[in-house]
């Protein structure tokens, strides 16, 4: 259940996502009244009001200022958890995974709805394609995360091969109405993958350093979402077509799901082998 819980809960930053469409611009929600800084108070403003909710129901030893009566390794000692004894190849293999699986997803939200309306499409159109896009990766972490609890992390290496026809179809029909069932699949496939890597990631390390490693896994994610579509960019600028892009954010989906199936073969035979070095089983 681990993974699907995970998924579960990062899937309601999606379905956030698809909700907040109603106040974008062009929208038919509270920005046509109040302008579009009532964006950015509503997303200021939405999660203090959950401040209550979480701390009703946070148990008390886990949250922030309580002091347990084992501290966990800090400093380099959680250092060399993360790359002493040989876990920096495992460490690098997922950092990598998740710097990757950044780009298909990241260059999609930044720049799909540019793109479609480029191509002659409506704003509509374009913003019921992302929206869609959303959807179906909120769907696709959920579908992840129960095959991972069922099969193992193994699922991963389909989703990305699934994933790279997936995203090289929502290329190739922008400027087609096609475009707005292949935003679901293509969310569905990369968004879903990413999802599952963010849940899975902790799983490769010592409880006692699992939310330091998940933390700075998500930092590495984060720099690649932050770098692909300035990339992306840069190349629609020196005259890439819109399929290439995305035919280039495929291979690199595909690039993340094989360094994550690396990883796992190398924990496996670690674990088999029964030279831990750092690495849970």
């Amino acid at each position: 259940m681990a993974s699907s819980t995970v998924t579960l809960h990062a899937d309601g930053a999606k379905f956030g996502a698809y909700l907040a469409q109603p106040t974008a611009p062009n929208g038919a929600g509270v920005t046509p009244h109040f302008g579009w800084r009532s964006m950015f108070v509503i997303g200021g403003l939405a999660p203090i009001a959950i401040i209550p909710l979480l701390l009703a129901i946070i148990p008390a030893d886990r949250r922030p200022g309580h002091v347990r009566s084992h501290q966990p390794a800090v400093g380099l000692a959680r250092g060399r958890a993360l790359f002493g004894g040989g876990a920096w190849r495992l460490t690098m293999l997922l950092w990598t995974g998740m710097f990757l699986s950044a780009a298909p997803v990241f260059v999609a939200v930044g720049w799909l709805p540019t793109l479609i309306e480029t191509a002659g499409a409506s704003v509509a159109t374009a913003a019921l394609t992302a929206s869609l896009f959303s959807v179906g990766g909120a769907v696709g972490g959920v579908a992840a995360g129960s095959l991972a609890d069922r099969f193992g992390i193994k699922v991963m290496l389909p989703f990305a091969m699934a994933g790279v026809v997936a995203v090289i179809s929502l290329g190739l029909t922008i400027g087609s109405i096609a475009i707005v069932p292949v935003a679901g699949v293509a969310g569905f496939f990369a968004i879903g993958l990413l999802t599952l890597m963010s849940a899975v990631v902790g799983q490769f390390y010592p409880e006692e350093i699992r939310a330091l490693s998940v933390g700075a896994s998500l930092a590495v994610m984060r720099i690649g979402a932050a770098a692909a579509p300035w990339a992306a960019g840069h190349l629609l600028d020196l005259g890439l077509s819109p399929g290439g892009l995305f035919a280039g954010c495929a291979a690199i989906g595909m690039a993340s799901g094989l360094a994550f199936s690396g990883a796992a073969r190398q924990r496996g035979a670690a674990v088999e082998k029964g030279a831990h070095s750092g690495i849970a089983h």
